[in-house]
């Protein structure tokens, strides 16, 4: 499995939740990976077949998503490339068991103790809930059962990885794959512990030379830069070594596509650190890279905002807007991330674009939006992405994500009412 480090998912907009539970437990053990929706924000499947983007060790295309606009690209990546079906109510262990089943028979030596013990692991504790990034953003403004529940978790986890790493160090074999894991969910832990301004359980600079453990079994698991660099974040003593962190995972990178995920995290960096040309470079890279990033088109277009550029401002909005409205059938199977990128897209676009109190075009739809946030922990369907991933903590879920969006509301009305005297809020 020597050099096995890159996996790109092809998926349907119904497919988000599936893509997101499976995709998880490859970046939690160190992957770079392509998430990729044909035609999000505009982009079809050319963008994988640009030669610099070929080099995917593995490429899973999910229900056939990749033939339905009648395009097939399967041919450019032979026999990495994994048709993967399944039923809408499939349990996802089980669709994961079909996938790791398909990658141990085309990946010479990929099936290991490390990697079986790994998968155990995340299926045992259901760890795609507290993986995905966006739970830690929204636990900023959830309430403290949520936070209990996803830092005991994280405890119970990192629990079971002491006990399995004694057994698993005797042979040595892809401990890489086990070290980067744990020590992501170590830094997880740092930031949680940081929500509540209390020390840090892992002192940052110990934990950034730990993950150099990773380099003693395998010089090349280049990833471990980027978690360096998350890391490293957390310490004001360790965070100027980021920048350097960053850029040399960028450059051991070999994939043009998964370089852009890169160039945002970098961007964000330097935002914080009032880098501000820097960052709007990183982010307009990381949009070159991959015109799907939802996350650098909203950058750009925060940024076209401050500089006073409102049609720039306004083509990168519709983007976001536009994918919303293709998709607006499957919006509970959207990912919460981009439902919030939707919200925050029209409340920037009422800002620019209204003329008086009347015009409430985009206010409007906003604010259907945010009561759609409001209503999913009732009115969303079984198989809907938030009761999927957080079973039964979704009114948690609900109450702080409609909570961040209407604190944005109410910015985006103070703006309004500062320009014209009054706001019309309408709840």
């Amino acid at each position: 499995m020597e050099g096995f480090r890159t996996i790109c998912f092809i998926h349907k907009a119904e497919h988000s939740y599936h893509a997101c539970g499976i995709r998880q437990f490859f970046k939690w053990i160190g992957f770079s990976y392509f998430s990729f929706l044909p035609g999000s924000l505009g982009i079809g499947l050319d963008i994988l077949k640009k030669p610099e983007n070929q080099d995917f060790d593995i490429v899973v295309n999910m229900n056939r998503a990749a033939q339905e606009n009648g395009s097939d690209i399967s041919e450019l990546f032979g026999n990495r490339w994994i048709d993967l079906e399944f039923k809408e109510n499939e349990p996802i262990k089980d669709i994961m068991d079909h996938l790791i089943s398909k990658i141990y028979e085309i990946v010479p030596g990929s099936r290991s103790d490390v990697i079986d013990e790994l998968y155990r692991i995340y299926h045992q504790f259901d760890m795609a809930e507290v993986v995905y990034e966006y739970t830690c953003v929204l636990l900023k403004l959830a309430e403290k059962e949520l936070y209990d529940l996803v830092l005991e978790k994280y405890e119970s986890i990192i629990q079971e990885l002491d006990k399995s790493e004694p057994r698993l160090e005797i042979s040595g074999k892809m401990m890489e794959y086990f070290l980067f894991a744990k020590y992501c969910c170590y830094r997880n832990v740092n930031g949680l512990y940081e929500l509540q301004k209390w020390s840090y359980e892992y002192p940052v600079k110990e934990l950034i030379n730990n993950i150099d453990r990773i380099y003693e079994y395998d010089p090349d698991f280049y990833r471990a830069e980027y978690l360096k660099a998350k890391a490293s974040e957390q310490s004001i003593m360790e965070q100027v070594y980021a920048k350097q962190f960053f850029y040399k995972c960028i450059k051991n990178s070999r994939i043009e596509v998964c370089k852009s995920y890169l160039y945002y995290h970098l961007g964000k960096w330097q935002e914080r650190g009032r880098q501000i040309v820097d960052a709007q470079q990183s982010y307009k890279k990381a949009y070159q890279l991959n015109p799907a990033s939802m996350k650098a088109v909203f950058k750009l277009a925060v940024y076209a905002k401050k500089a006073g550029d409102s049609q720039t401002e306004a083509k990168y909005l519709n983007l976001i807007i536009d994918f919303w409205k293709l998709n607006e059938k499957n919006k509970c199977r959207l990912t919460l991330m981009d439902v919030e990128y939707v919200y925050k897209a029209y409340m920037l676009l009422d800002d620019a674009k209204r003329v008086n109190m009347q015009d409430l075009r985009y206010y409007s739809a906003a604010q259907e939006v945010l009561d759609f946030t409001k209503d999913l922990c009732k009115n969303a369907e079984k198989n809907s992405f938030i009761k999927r991933l957080y079973g039964n903590k979704v009114k948690y879920v609900c109450k702080a994500m409609s909570g961040r969006m209407d604190i944005k509301c109410l910015f985006n009305n103070k703006v309004w009412k500062n320009n014209y005297g009054r706001v019309n809020v309408q709840k």
